[in-house]
């Protein structure tokens, strides 16, 4: 599965409205299905998922995320991650999430949440089809 095929899977594309500040990045979190295949999971099961989903596309990113807070120069190692990078991050962490209905999808939502630039854990960089099973 390349990274394209994968975002177009889990990644629906919608606005989160809000613009993260200082050294946050906003990150909209994996779709969870509520049906595989020809199965409807049970509500406990799509909510458990829901809430424990830490594979995310950063959508946003803050003017001094990966810098340094007092320079403003760019990390020595760099950024991090960047806009359209699918990373993992803490499972209970981030801030201000918010659910967002996907146009034209009946009952599908995606959730959008606000994490520091230095939460990302790691940026997935291949072998895809091994985050789908995650949820």
């Amino acid at each position: 599965m390349t990274k394209d095929d994968f975002v177009a899977a889990y990644f629906p594309e919608v606005d989160p409205g809000r613009e993260p500040l200082g050294n946050k990045i906003t990150v909209q979190l994996q779709l969870v299905k509520k049906k595989v295949g020809n199965i409807f999971l049970a509500n406990d099961t799509a909510d458990f998922n829901k809430n424990a989903t830490v594979v995310c596309r950063v959508v946003k990113v803050g003017p001094i995320a990966y810098r340094h807070r007092e320079s403003g120069d760019e990390w020595k190692e760099g950024a991090w991650c960047t806009v359209g990078d699918i990373v993992l991050m803490p499972r209970y962490g981030g801030h201000n999430r918010i659910e967002l209905p996907v146009p034209g999808a009946e009952d599908e939502t995606v959730i959008f949440a606000t994490y520091n630039d230095f939460d990302s854990i790691d940026k997935v960089v291949g072998q895809f089809e091994h985050y789908t099973k995650i949820l």
